[in-house]
């Protein structure tokens, strides 16, 4: 149910229970009363995260292997278990933390590769440094993801890797799979955009204003995480309010509501603001070039002089669109998918992060991944 029915629902609910119709007092007092109850929730919602954010426990971290600047590759492998089905490297995207493929001991992507045997490696990209202002994707991918992936193949005894994308992640993956085809022996994208023409509102949006949009780039020398959530919250401007709305809702109906409910929310939260802010070279590449002109699907976007197109990568890959997905459509990620020779597409009734924090991920997503990988 959209937000707008469940809304006119409410608004139904009120007119009906107030007396006799065409008393207008009394439909003003009841719209009033349900403003006052969305405004209560609110607050209970906000009070409830702040207070459960205080006394949650230290994450889980997994152990730094390899540094190349500001990014590290972190190993979440048992090393009292040995992996025996090989190693998968995860490349998150540059704009978000990748303690999302971490997020607790209840959802952890990592954690759960690691129990079905595979050794997973992540490359954090960290927050860039003085040294990387003035990178691009050429940089990121030729210096760092070439490094992590490099030194994956050699905890890997030399062998080819499975390189696995979340989001942005896949295009860089994507680049590396092409650029690097001895090293990646089998390729995975998680809600990986291709198609810019239909990311809808958000190209829509961005397309809007590309000239003042060259403009903060330049003034920022890139672009800030409040300006980066701003574009993306204008996909749903109600979105924050609506979710601690719920939450607020929740706690006064179950005041006794399930702790690790409660954790689930504050970590999700705490890592949605934790963003990670755009050097100029990358936010003008993705988002005045991506996004602006579409320049993955026209053949413009090049990485090592190389123009990366998907027809010319050659590894089996599993493309995982989900179906629910906001902020990447759908679409966008099927023309991706329809472009890579040796690809199998599923498309899970589960949305862009509930693929790595929703109860029904493992079932939805995780297990038919490992599956494949079974093939």
């Amino acid at each position: 149910m959209t937000r707008a029915s469940q809304l006119r629902d409410e608004l139904q609910r009120v007119e009906k229970n107030s007396t006799p119709a065409g008393n207008d007092s009394d439909f003003d007092s009841c719209l009033q009363g349900l403003g006052r109850k969305k405004l209560s929730d609110f607050m209970t919602g906000i009070k409830t995260y702040q207070a459960v954010r205080k006394t949650l426990p230290p994450q889980r971290s997994g152990r730094v292997i390899g540094e190349f600047g500001a990014a590290k590759l972190i190993d979440y492998g048992d090393l009292e278990s040995p992996a025996l089905r090989g190693v998968i490297l995860l490349i998150p995207s540059l704009v978000n933390r990748a303690t999302i493929v971490d997020l607790s001991p209840e959802r952890s992507f990592v954690r759960f590769l690691a129990e079905q045997g595979f050794r997973p490696l992540v490359l954090d990209w960290g927050s860039a440094s003085d040294a990387e202002r003035d990178f691009d994707l050429t940089d990121y991918i030729g210096k760092y993801l070439t490094a992590g992936l490099k030194q994956a193949t050699e905890v890997n005894q030399g062998r080819p890797v499975v390189l696995l994308g979340y989001c942005m992640g896949g295009l860089l993956g994507l680049a590396a799979a092409q650029l690097y085809p001895d090293w990646v022996s089998r390729l995975i994208l998680l809600a990986t955009p291709w198609n810019f023409d239909h990311q809808s509102k958000l190209t829509a949006s961005l397309q809007a204003i590309l000239p003042l949009l060259e403009q903060l780039i330049q003034r920022q020398q890139g672009l800030s995480v409040d300006s980066l959530q701003t574009l993306f919250y204008g996909l749903d401007p109600f979105l924050v309010v609506n979710k601690f709305c719920h939450l607020g809702a929740e706690v006064t109906r179950n005041p006794q509501l399930d702790r690790g409910y409660l954790e689930a929310f504050a970590r999700l939260e705490d890592w949605l603001n934790d963003g990670v802010p755009l050097v100029r070279g990358v936010a003008r590449e993705t988002l005045l070039g991506w996004y602006g002109q579409n320049s993955t699907v026209k053949g413009e976007w090049r990485i090592m002089g190389q123009a990366i197109d998907p027809a010319r990568v050659g590894q089996k890959t599993l493309v995982v669109i989900p179906s629910r997905d906001r902020i990447v459509p759908p679409e966008s990620a099927l023309a991706l998918g329809d472009s890579l020779p040796w690809a199998r597409i599923i498309r899970p009734d589960i949305g862009h992060v509930g693929m790595m924090v929703s109860p029904r991920a493992e079932a939805l997503v995780w297990q038919p991944l490992v599956e494949w990988l079974n093939i």
